[in-house]
């Protein structure tokens, strides 16, 4: 079972901009860090459509990897045929994002944007439940809206091992990512 850690906040806390934080710091102390965040996409306003372009997808999540720095579409607000919440997800993305963590040899796997969908046991909770009960794989830090934090928590094996509540200054944010540190071994 493996040890893992968690960033938890509200959906207005900065949990991207603070797990950013964190891996930087983790960078310089010499670990693989990778994993994902969720980006918002940032559109300016745009004229009606024409009726036929009225169908394809409108991204307002992207998914970024954080070893490559590569994104993809992740998520668009859409209440008429939404996944969960007002979110209708990316075909594939789930298993894609997988793949920018399992079996790259990493030490830290940063798990940004869990949330209800998780808490219900879809989305990334199939890599999250994976990487919890590896023997061996990388730190979970996993990035977790604070309403879904019970629900994913009491599901994962291992012990936490780093805990970080947000809104938190800096000092707080650097104590986290050493405790994660001495939790990987360095």
């Amino acid at each position: 079972m493996c040890p893992w850690a968690a960033i938890v906040g509200e959906k207005q806390d900065p949990r991207t901009e603070t797990a950013l934080v964190v891996r930087a710091a983790l960078l310089e102390r010499g670990l693989g860090v990778g994993g994902f965040v969720h980006r918002i996409v940032h559109r300016p306003p745009e004229p009606s459509p024409p009726q036929e372009a009225h169908d394809l997808p409108r991204w307002d999540l992207e998914l970024e990897d954080l070893a490559t720095g590569e994104r993809m579409p992740y998520a668009v607000n859409d209440e008429s045929r939404p996944d969960v919440c007002s979110l209708r997800f990316a075909p594939g993305v789930f298993e894609i994002a997988a793949g920018w963590v399992e079996g790259r040899g990493l030490d830290v796997a940063l798990l940004g944007g869990l949330g209800p969908f998780e808490a219900a046991r879809h989305g990334h909770w199939p890599l999250v439940d994976r990487l919890a009960r590896a023997d061996r794989s990388p730190l979970p830090v996993l990035v977790i809206r604070r309403e879904a934090l019970t629900s994913i928590a009491l599901e994962l094996p291992g012990d936490l091992v780093a805990g970080l509540e947000l809104p938190a200054d800096a000092a707080a944010v650097a104590a986290f990512a050493a405790e994660v540190a001495r939790a990987v071994g360095r």
